[in-house]
């Protein structure tokens, strides 16, 4: 079992077998054979009850071709140099900044 605090409420989400690496118990485990977090434990079973009401609401479903997918910011090789020189909140900035101009309603 894992649990998965979220604000007051603590899921739990019970795993086949548990992750362990390097002798350790990390959080999540397997179901199925597949790996599932604890918030993806939570999360899928919502997002298919979502997608299930749009079709019975007659709205279909629609695919986002790869190409019009942005790539991830940072990508792998940038993350892991930022990581190496200290960096350890990327965007943090830019991030605290929009919501400090939302809180001053500019």
């Amino acid at each position: 079992m894992s649990g998965t605090a979220l604000g007051f409420v603590t899921v739990i989400v019970p795993m086949e077998e548990p992750l362990i690496a390097g002798g350790v118990r990390c959080h999540g485990g397997y179901v199925g054979g597949e790996y599932v977090s604890p918030r993806s434990a939570v999360r899928r079973p919502a997002i298919e009850a979502w997608r299930q009401r749009l079709l019975d609401d007659g709205h279909p479903l629609i695919h986002v071709p790869e190409k019009y997918v942005p790539p991830n910011y940072p990508n792998y090789p940038q993350a892991k140099y930022l990581l190496k020189e200290g960096v350890v909140e990327p965007g943090r900035g830019a991030i605290s900044h929009d919501h400090a101009s939302d809180r001053a309603g500019k």
